[in-house]
């Protein structure tokens, strides 16, 4: 059992101010070296006034609670169990290191954030020739416009969005078996667009039906290109961690 003296000493050194705390704690002893001298030492010494200090603020240090006017009662519902003492301590060592934790690659890097503004374009450019080929057919009008619009994205889109891909995907630090494939796909999207210069070295604008999906493309073999790209774009964002 606790002395009376005991219990008092410790009911006051809750109650003080938390300045007034803390120059006790780190005060340097006259003889000698603390146990607490050096930067584990320090830091351990920190965490546990920060854990003394929250428990007392909590309990609202003060004057007895009505129902437990002895000294010796009213300190002993103020004391932490070891097991509190030591989960306190474990949570005020963890948390600055979760606060200043890296965020991920996927959301800290604005390589990526570059692939999906073009990824956006690319599916616009591929709505716009699924929609414009058929109206250029219903006037009897060749597809040089469209080509020419097709080209001209190519050059301001398209091989952007593939060179942003191949630079962002080494440091995307996903697992061995995503990381391969993350880093696969510019390559991929490389193949597509040489055949999509193909498709449109021969206007390749009329409908066309795919033989392996039965999947009709009202922009011909150029928008089966497009898609082509718009998937390879829609899978690198998806594996990190971007919804395309």
């Amino acid at each position: 059992a606790r002395s009376p003296a005991v219990a008092e000493s410790r009911v006051w050194l809750l109650s003080l101010p938390p300045a007034a705390t803390m120059s006790l704690m780190t005060a340097r002893p006259p003889i000698g070296r603390c146990a607490f001298n050096g930067v584990l030492g320090r830091t351990l010494l920190c965490c546990v006034f920060l854990v003394f200090i929250s428990s007392s603020m909590a309990l609202q240090v003060g004057t007895p609670p009505f129902a437990c006017r002895d000294v010796k009662c009213y300190t002993r519902s103020l004391f932490l169990s070891r097991r509190q003492l030591l989960s306190g301590m474990a949570v005020s060592v963890a948390m600055p290191l979760i606060i200043n934790a890296p965020l991920p690659a996927s959301a800290s890097s604005s390589g990526f954030e570059q692939v999906a503004d073009l990824g956006a374009e690319a599916k616009a450019l591929r709505a716009a020739v699924r929609s414009g080929a058929p109206e250029t057919r219903a006037k009897s009008q060749g597809y040089a416009d469209l080509k020419s619009q097709v080209e001209k994205q190519k050059t301001a889109v398209l091989l952007p969005l593939q060179a942003a891909m191949a630079t962002a995907a080494p440091s995307a630090g996903l697992t061995a078996d995503n990381q391969k494939r993350l880093e696969l796909l510019p390559l991929l999207m490389k193949g597509h667009l040489l055949e999509l210069d193909q498709a449109l070295a021969e206007s390749k604008f009329d409908e066309y039906v795919s033989k392996t999906t039965k999947a009709t493309y009202t922009g011909g073999k150029v928008e089966r290109e497009l898609e082509e790209i718009e998937e390879t774009a829609d899978e690198f964002l998806e594996l990190i961690g971007i919804k395309p």
